[in-house]
């Protein structure tokens, strides 16, 4: 009923079995048949689907950020003329011949001025729905919240390249919700002889050509293809784009771009780690079931199988990492050249100190513990060698707070040393950094 016609609904863009978008890079309109990317014969609109997935901590809503609010939002496709073409007026004339609508509006909005059933309460009910679409359940979340065996290895190693300052993905993808509020010039190319979309300039002028927001990360492998306009069809190919230093590769002045934006180099396991990190954000627990039947009589949407090819490419299973053992005395956990400082991390609880004997370790450590100390042992003047072979990013990453790292050799990485983000009451003490 949201559509002139009564053939379109929010659904038909943003299916939930799609990972609430349509699996298209770009949507399509009034005047289509068929769903996802079997729909054909509609306008072809100018950008893609956004996610609802957690799009109530959206700042503002659209690729380029016209709407204010979720309900500000809803208005804008009923009304537009290429999408659902529907007069506002007549939407809500339609809906009081329809006496469950009339009831239902009634028991939620009766109590306020004025009749229930209006435009804007049509909007505040889709809104609120849409505050409902929550992810925050992912493997991601459980290792997050302590559970360090959520993630498989190769998904840690993913985690510590996202949050190292070799790929900078943290910056602009920020935890937790792994969006933030502004809009960037990336460079994404244009698909297909598009005229160029200035995206947030259209709303807030100069200064924000090719702009724009930063969607979340969260289900992005239910939501290929990607960008505003579809421009790549995997998450391998967004490295790839990201890697090459954005829009330099596709004709853009580097001096357009965001300074996050610059090439960096990454091997084919650090890729594959990558990629098996962000499938790890996957999470559709609050996923509503598709009604049956709705109030009005009209058909509702099919069940479909997720059309996404990045999520038709990787369906391997997750494989938990066993838990190593450590010899451990009392609150001290043994670590030795044989051994990794990290599964000495993971075996630590409150209170832990993690002893490292002298010898080279080539690892990144991943401290999202908080409570432990990480010590290093000296030895006939030989302490223990974080060395990252000009490999590794980092010696270590983290979010834990009240730690303490003492008596350390850093050298060879080739980004930091140690970086821990949002943490408190951090020490440092003997530490020698070569980098």
């Amino acid at each position: 009923m949201l559509s002139g016609d009564n053939t379109i609904s929010c659904a038909h863009c943003h299916h939930p079995d799609l990972g609430f978008t349509d699996n298209r890079a770009l949507s399509m309109g009034r005047g289509g048949s068929g769903i996802g990317q079997d729909r054909k014969g509609g306008e072809v609109l100018r950008r893609g689907s956004p996610t609802i997935w957690n799009s109530a901590y959206n700042h503002l809503q659209f690729w380029d950020g016209r709407a204010d609010d979720l309900e500000h939002q809803a208005s804008f496709p009923i009304q537009d003329m290429k999408e659902m073409a529907q007069d506002k007026d007549e939407l809500v004339q339609e809906l009081l011949q329809v006496p469950e609508y009339v009831q239902l509006f009634n028991e939620v909005f009766g109590n306020s001025a004025g009749p229930a059933l209006t435009f804007e309460n049509i909007t505040f009910a889709i809104a609120s729905f849409e505050r409902t679409i929550i992810a925050n359940n992912s493997r991601f979340d459980k290792y997050a919240q302590g559970d360090h065996l959520a993630l498989s290895r190769s998904e840690r190693h993913g985690l510590n390249l996202f949050r190292s300052l070799k790929t900078r993905c943290f910056e602009c993808h920020n935890f937790p919700t792994f969006n933030n509020p502004d809009f960037k010039v990336v460079g994404v190319p244009e698909i297909n002889d598009q005229e160029p979309d200035l995206g947030r300039a259209e709303i807030a002028g100069k200064g924000y050509e090719r702009a724009f927001k930063v969607p979340t990360l969260r289900n992005i492998a239910l939501t290929a293809p990607y960008m505003h306009n579809g421009a790549f069809q995997t998450l391998d190919e967004v490295i790839d784009f990201d890697a090459a230093g954005g829009g330099a590769a596709h004709g853009f002045k580097p001096a357009t771009l965001d300074d996050k934006i610059r090439k960096f180099e990454l091997s084919t396991d650090e890729r594959q780690d990558m990629v098996a990190f962000l499938h790890a954000l996957t999470d559709e627990s609050n996923k509503p079931v598709i009604p049956d039947k709705v109030p009005s009589g009209l058909s509702v949407v099919p069940s479909l199988e997720n059309q996404s090819i990045e999520l038709a490419g990787h369906m391997d299973e997750f494989e938990k990492p066993e838990q190593v053992i450590l010899k451990r005395a009392g609150k001290r956990i043994i670590v030795d050249p044989s051994q990794t400082i990290q599964d000495g991390i993971e075996m630590a609880q409150a209170g832990d100190t993690v002893m490292v004997f002298p010898g080279e370790y080539s690892e990144t450590l991943m401290i999202d513990k908080s409570n432990i100390t990480i010590m290093g042992q000296q030895k006939d003047d030989a302490w223990p060698i974080l060395n990252g072979q000009n490999r590794l990013p980092d010696a270590a990453v983290g979010t834990g707070s009240n730690i303490e790292i003492n008596g350390f050799v850093i050298k060879d990485y080739t980004a930091n040393g140690l970086m821990l983000n949002r943490s408190m009451a951090v020490t440092f003490r003997n530490i020698h950094c070569d980098n």
